[in-house]
Parts: structure tokens; sequence; C-alpha cells
């Protein structure tokens, strides 16, 4: 069969009959051999060049999401989302499926007029947190793990939603607050209603807010996010917030903003 890059045989079923005339990865072993298709892994692994395997899937141009500069790129152009600086594949790729997942949910236009612009960088936070949102426009990556991409997919949604509620003075977050019968008090103290998404949702309405859309998008990676966590438990009212923020209906506060 003609795969045009190289010549397959049905009857081999795990190579082609020609060698790739690249290694795409010189330090993984499986790469010596230029015969084979993806590593051997076709159920797992792609290959939209026919020389280099892809993890985490392809752009519409068919490049790979697991390069960083490519991921870098797809974000800025698709989704008006900024990379600065140099950021790992592993990180570049855990933000990618945080926006996209949060952009599927929203609408991708929607997505880009509400919550583009956005920059990610590099830099300190003064919370306990490793990622921490910057006034209406940046987050920062502190010193967030390789080895931990799901803490960083859920917290880039996470963050978004502090980056929402900042751009509309605050309107998601007591909007929230509305729905679920919580309040705060003149001395700051917030009074929970209900069942947060998780504990760090009791600390204000704003991380109120910002952990029931991160918990809603991703319930899966409660846990894995925040090691501890009950599994995903969010009391209704939230997830209708949550809901009609994403598609919101003729009562929702989500596009009470220019």
């Amino acid at each position: 069969m003609d795969y045009r890059a190289r010549m397959y045989d049905l009857y081999i079923t795990q190579a082609f009959i020609q060698p790739d005339d690249v290694i795409p990865d010189v330090y993984n072993p499986q790469s010596l051999n230029r015969y084979a298709y993806v590593l051997d892994r076709p159920t797992v692994l792609t290959d939209p060049t026919g020389h280099k395997y892809c993890t985490q899937g392809t752009t519409p141009g068919g490049d790979c999401l697991n390069d960083s500069d490519i991921t870098k790129s797809f974000l800025s152009e698709h989704y008006g989302v900024k990379l600065s600086g140099h950021f790992s594949d592993k990180k570049a790729d855990a933000i990618y499926l945080g926006v996209s997942d949060l952009a599927d949910a929203m609408g991708i236009d929607r997505f880009r007029n509400l919550l583009g612009g956005v920059t990610f960088s590099i830099g300190a936070c003064t919370s306990r947190h490793d990622l921490c949102t910057i006034g209406m426009n940046d987050i920062h990556l502190d010193s967030v793990a390789d080895d931990n991409p799901s803490y960083i997919e859920y917290n880039t949604v996470h963050e978004f939603g502090h980056i929402w509620d900042y751009r509309c003075f605050g309107c998601m977050s007591s909007g929230m607050e509305d729905a679920d019968g919580s309040s705060t008090d003149s001395a700051g103290r917030y009074n929970v209603n209900g069942k947060t998404a998780t504990s760090y949702g009791k600390t204000n309405a704003a991380e109120d807010w910002a952990e029931a859309l991160a918990a809603y998008i991703n319930p899966s990676l409660v846990g894995k996010a925040e090691p501890g966590e009950q599994p995903y438990q969010m009391d209704p009212s939230r997830e209708y917030y949550v809901v009609n923020s994403l598609v919101p209906g003729p009562r929702s506060l989500a596009d009470a903003y220019p």
C-alpha cells in the first residue's frame, strides 16, 4: 500500500517495507527501528507526517501537539492564549488540554471573546499554589513539576475562572453566592451554603466559583489535581450556575460585561 511517505505491507501489519529517513527520537531505543510505525504502538500514537510520532493528538494542520513550539503557535492562533518563555512539552500539553476543555464547553468564539488575550509565563506566585492569576490577563506557573500534568490541566481552568471573574469585576463569584445561598460577612468571612466542589472552594466566593468551574469541566481530575480531595460532589445549585454560565440563558450573568 502506498502511504505517500512510505510503502506499507498489510501482511506484516506492524512495519513499513522502507525505512524512515530520520530517527524521530534518538533517546528512545524504539525509534532506532526505522521500519516500525509509531514505535509499534498504533493504538495510542499517531504519525501525521511520517517522521514523528504524536502522543497528544494533532492540530488541524497535522502537526503534533506534543511539540511545545507547535502547541504555543496553535494556542495563540486558535484560542488567543500565549505561552511566554520556555515551556516543556508536558507543561504546554497540559495547558492546551485545559484551555481546549474549557473552550469546547463554552464554544470557541465565546471563549476567544471573553477569555482571549491571556498570557502564561514562568513566574513566582505569592500564594501556596503553583499556578496563580495576576490581574486580568496573566497566569503564572511557579514550580509545577513536569510529572504532574493533571495539576496543570485542572488549574488552568481554575485560573481562567479567576480571569473571567476579574474581567467582569466579580460578577461570576457574586453570582454564585446568590445562586447557592452563600454569603460573605462584613469581616470578610465566607459562609458556605451547600457542598463546594473541593475543600479549597470554601476559602471565599472567588475560589468557590473557580473550583466549581474547574471541577465541572474535569471532574475526574479533582483528586489528582488536589491530593486528598474527595471525588466530585458539587451540589446542584453550583452545578446549575456553572452550566448556565458556560452556555448562558436569559438570566445568566456570564455575558453581563462587554
